[in-house]
């Protein structure tokens, strides 16, 4: 006899469209044999796009434009409620009515209900769950059941509660998070920092002083992948002041809100808000993570340029503290956006060679990428300075230099004519 598992993989392999084709479909597989039932039940209810399909098998509610419960529900509606839920792993919303599976019409006769009146809350075995901007109430406490989510996604949703931060911190499995945070309401961030045990990746969304709450008290000390992108859904004149000096709250010293960010583990940082690049704030963000493996940055303030060459200067022992030797850092993939002028190809190049050994790729959107060199020409050159170097040692970079007449040998970024980096490399 096949047990559950074979049974389950090959009713998996029956796709959606077999299901409104000619039987045999995955229903009549399922209702053909209680041995196919169970299995063929937790394909088709794996993942849900809509309630709609949880409050038809209700028989106290009614479909109308949106489903209503029109009296008490039964104990035996709940277990029937519950064997259904029990099998929903992936809760996406919303899609079109049409994309709804499966078609619980089809099953209106044929519950099984299960002989337990005291199973658990809504679908206990949940794993992945996306909402959007759709009016949910008591969000933190179905959420607070959920204790096998693993992946959240809370998408331009305005109706998080005061203690949705608090529930979600709390989630033992959670892995995944996505998160916009409402203007509109303050949350309470009291106790999250023991939170977010397993959180490996972390997008936020929002306001600059949302997304520094959030950051300032969680701790999810496991993150490795983490993107942080201003929204303008509630521009006022004191988010925009907050903005333009956004990047000073990331970084140490000049930038003291790197003491929250202590994420030892971090390998991804996209940070999509302008940044005023220069040299001490790239170092910077390239030394307070030792890991970093890919780093996005964002940057369209007009201005004059500042190379990238003092990162290789000891002068910055004095105000970096644990530093690694920026020589064998293991940078692989460089992106940032530029609108401003740049160098030769071959200089930037070799000036990102220089700084980032390791470094395979190096784009950007922007007219300095695209009008002073092509991108897929600087990938070329990066791999061809990282081969000619392992077997020349660094005569390739003085050779290169003096073809080309570039003694910086520096990738150059623009920041505000109002700035000017110092000696030391320090912002002024």
């Amino acid at each position: 006899m096949l047990n559950h598992d074979v049974i389950g993989l090959i009713c998996a392999e029956i796709t959606d469209d077999c299901i409104h084709s000619a039987p045999p479909d995955l229903l009549s597989l399922g209702l053909s044999s209680r041995i196919f039932l169970e299995p063929a039940l937790d394909v088709m209810w794996k993942k849900i796009s809509s309630m709609e399909p949880l409050l038809s098998v209700l028989p106290e509610t009614t479909q109308w434009e949106e489903g209503m419960i029109l009296k008490p529900i039964s104990p035996s509606s709940w277990d029937r409620l519950r064997f259904y839920t029990s099998r929903v792993r992936e809760f996406h919303a919303p899609l079109q009515h049409k994309e709804l599976n499966p078609s619980v019409m089809r099953l209106k006769h044929v519950h099984v209900l299960p002989d337990d009146h005291s199973a658990g809350g809504f679908s206990p075995g949940l794993k992945s769950l996306t909402l959007n901007d759709y009016p949910y109430s008591g969000l933190s406490l179905t959420l607070s059941h959920l204790v096998a989510l693993e992946y959240l996604s809370v998408a331009d949703l305005s109706y998080l509660e005061v203690d949705s931060i608090q529930v979600i911190a709390l989630l033992p499995e959670l892995t995944n998070l996505y998160l916009t945070l409402p203007a509109e309401i303050v949350l309470d961030y009291t106790d999250v920092e023991s939170g977010f045990s397993l959180l490996t990746k972390l997008e936020l969304h929002g306001s600059t002083s949302d997304i520094r709450k959030f950051l300032a008290a969680a701790k999810p000390q496991a993150l490795q992948e983490l993107v942080i992108e201003r929204t303008y859904q509630y521009v006022t004149k004191e988010s925009l002041l907050t903005d333009i000096t956004a990047i000073t709250h990331l970084l140490p010293r000049s930038f003291p809100f790197l003491r929250h960010l202590t994420f030892d583990r971090l390998e991804f940082l996209n940070y999509n808000i302008s940044v005023p690049v220069s040299d001490q704030k790239t170092v910077r963000i390239a030394c307070a993570w030792s890991h970093l493996k890919e780093l996005y940055l964002y940057h369209d303030s007009p201005g004059g340029v500042a190379s990238l060459e003092s990162l290789k200067a000891t002068t910055h022992a004095t105000v970096i503290q644990n530093y690694p030797t920026v020589l064998t850092h293991p940078l692989r993939w460089f992106w940032c956006d530029v609108e401003t002028d740049m160098t030769t190809a071959h200089a930037m190049a070799l000036g990102l060679h220089q700084i980032f050994p390791n470094l395979e790729e190096a784009d950007g959107p922007g007219a300095a990428w695209t009008q002073n060199a092509d991108p897929m020409f600087i990938e070329d050159i990066v791999g061809m300075v990282n081969y000619a170097s392992a077997d020349e040692g660094e005569d390739i970079h003085m050779n290169m230099r003096d073809l080309h007449g570039h003694s910086d040998g520096g990738l150059r970024f623009g920041v505000p004519d109002e700035m000017h980096v110092n000696s030391v490399g320090e912002v002024g």
